[in-house]
């Protein structure tokens, strides 16, 4: 069984209601929300043009992508149109004060790989 690690974020009292933190664990780029005082660590890459996440709009738990509005569910990483696949989500924890994100992703709600979306058309949108 594989040890799951964790990477410190930010001290709460940094980390207020509808604020992000941003940061590289690993190999992976994940956008920390603190959302109502809850955490959550979602993957910093919209699934449409990896569009950084972490400058994204919150609108209680959806989140929304600031460069051409997809929507995703902080909790769980869904895209809020399911044919659009989803984001990776990861373990948060807080302890000692401290905001702590695991880079170990928890299993994405549509059951996909990096590459589940060949036989779906992506939409695109120009401005």
């Amino acid at each position: 069984m594989t040890k799951v690690s964790f990477t410190r974020v930010a001290r709460i009292d940094e980390l207020k209601p509808g604020q992000c933190r941003a940061l590289r664990v690993g190999v992976r780029r994940i956008a920390v929300f603190n959302v109502q005082g809850e955490f959550h660590a979602i993957e910093d890459a919209c699934r449409h043009m990896k569009a950084p996440l972490s400058t994204g709009r919150l609108d209680g738990t959806t989140l929304v992508c600031s460069w051409h509005g997809w929507k995703y569910d902080i909790l769980t990483g869904a895209c809020h149109d399911k044919a659009w696949g989803s984001v990776r989500t990861f373990p948060v924890k807080v302890e000692n004060g401290e905001v702590l994100v695991s880079d170990q992703e928890y299993p994405r709600p549509d059951g996909g790989k990096d590459d589940d979306t060949d036989d779906i058309p992506t939409p695109v949108f120009r401005s």
